[in-house]
């Protein structure tokens, strides 16, 4: 189910909204970035996700999304997702 959970302003907004979204999921078994048609940017959005957060970069899955996301986000989207450890 995808909720929205707030409208940040611009893509720097948008990431700290997600790593701070990141930081309340802790502590987590694993964490993914999903993006649409941007593998660099996401990449590093995994480092800094692992950095910020202090959570292994080994265990950060990075995947291209698949087309539902894509219908509804576009090329360029970037989300995580975390599997919670209890």
């Amino acid at each position: 189910e995808l909720v929205l959970l707030s409208r940040p302003r611009g893509r720097r907004a948008a990431k700290e909204a997600l790593l701070e979204l990141a930081r309340k999921c802790m502590p987590a078994e694993m964490l993914a970035v999903g993006h649409i048609a941007c593998e660099q940017e996401a990449s590093a959005f995994a480092d800094e996700l692992a950095q910020t957060i202090g959570f292994p970069r080994d265990k950060v899955l990075l995947s291209e999304t698949g087309l539902v996301l894509a219908a509804h986000g576009g090329p360029g989207v970037i989300g995580f997702a975390a599997i919670s450890a209890s």
